[in-house]
């Protein structure tokens, strides 16, 4: 039985979660869910929502939008799934929801063989902008923007981060300078297959625990 696993990143609604959990409890799917630790799902086991699925829910960590604690959690939840070598891993938050049966799913998966489901936005106008986002750096960004609800603090970290991009434009920062790696950008929310996760293992899952 070819099996796919969902790999889970949740941080605000449990009861739309337990919704998620309940549309993808099937004996074809394993579940992997890492909840954000500032989130309010807490303290709640889920495993009695899932009967038909494995379910492998690990504590909680700080996720912090826009920061480097995005991936971690993402590469971590890959790494491991990934020991148990399913057919597809779909990432996704506790946020989406399928829109048709499971059946479905598997049946369009099965006569879709070897291929990727990614989003790659394409737009040249935009391209600068994203450049910035690595080609300088961005410090306090666990405490900036989304990442906090004061309304001074946020005020205060949206002139902060122009002011960053203006100086280290100025003293000519470019962290992206002796690089031939073109930038371009899609949502985080995918769905791979084995193949690509090898791929990724030997590259990058190694190092996250």
């Amino acid at each position: 039985m070819k099996k796919h696993a969902y790999l889970i990143i949740a941080n605000k609604n449990s009861e739309q979660l337990k919704k998620l959990l309940g549309s993808l409890d099937d004996e074809r799917n394993d579940i992997y869910l890492l909840i954000d630790k500032k989130s309010l799902i807490k303290d709640i086991n889920f495993k009695n929502d899932v009967t038909k699925s494995k379910i492998f829910q690990y504590a909680p960590v700080e996720i912090f939008w826009g920061d480097y604690s995005q991936i971690e959690a993402e590469m971590f939840l890959f790494k491991q799934a990934a020991k148990n070598n399913y057919e597809y891993y779909h990432l996704i938050s506790e946020a989406d929801l399928p829109l048709v049966s499971q059946d479905k799913i598997h049946d369009f998966f099965d006569k879709n063989p070897n291929k990727e489901f990614l989003t790659l936005i394409l737009d040249k106008n935009n391209d600068q902008k994203i450049a910035d986002r690595v080609s300088i750096y961005h410090f306090f960004t666990k405490i900036c923007g989304k990442n906090t609800k004061n309304i001074f603090l946020k005020t205060f970290f949206s002139i902060y981060s122009r002011l960053e991009k203006v100086a280290q434009k100025l003293f000519k920062v470019d962290r992206l300078k002796n690089s031939n790696i073109k930038i371009q950008y899609g949502s985080n929310w995918v769905t791979i297959d084995n193949a690509s996760i090898l791929i990724i293992g030997t590259q990058i899952l190694r190092q996250f625990v």
